[in-house]
C-alpha cells in the first residue's frame, strides 16, 4: 500500500476549490441574466435564489455559496437584502452605487517616493481620526 502524500492532498483540495468556484460562477451567469432580463424590462429590482445544485456540477456547500455570491452582487454595486429563506436575495438598483473597480495600476515613479507618498496619505488619515 502506498501512501498519499500531502502535496497530493493539497492538490486534490485546490482542484476542489476550483470546481467550486466555477459552480459560484455558473449561478451568478444566471443571477446576472435574470438582473439584465429584468432591467430590460423597466424593473427596478428581482428575486434570486441559490440553487441547491447545479447540474453538470458536483454537490457544494450552501453556506459558502451564498456568501461568495451576495458578496459578488455588492461588489457589483448592488443592494442586496436577504430573503425569508436561506439563499434568498431581493437584489436591488434603484440607487445603484458604482461597483468596486481596481486599483489603478501604479505610474511609473522612484518606488521610494511612492511609498512616501502613501505613508503621508496614511499620517492624514490617521490625524483625521483624532
Amino acid at each position: 500500500m502506498i501512501m498519499i502524500t500531502a502535496a497530493e492532498i493539497a492538490r486534490r483540495e485546490q482542484q476542489r476549490r476550483n470546481l467550486r468556484k466555477e459552480t459560484y460562477k455558473s449561478i451568478l451567469e444566471k443571477f446576472s441574466k435574470k438582473i439584465q432580463t429584468a432591467s430590460e424590462r423597466g424593473e427596478r429590482q428581482v428575486h434570486l435564489t441559490v440553487p441547491p445544485l447545479v447540474v453538470g456540477f458536483p454537490l457544494y456547500p450552501l453556506e459558502e455559496a451564498r456568501v461568495y455570491l451576495e458578496r459578488q452582487l455588492v461588489r457589483a454595486g448592488y443592494t442586496v437584502r436577504r430573503g425569508l429563506e436561506p439563499g434568498e436575495y431581493l437584489v436591488t438598483w434603484e440607487k445603484a452605487r458604482p461597483a468596486r473597480a481596481a486599483p489603478p495600476p501604479p505610474e511609473p515613479q522612484d518606488e521610494m517616493f511612492t511609498s512616501l507618498a502613501n505613508l503621508q496619505k496614511t499620517a492624514q488619515q490617521l490625524r483625521k481620526g483624532r
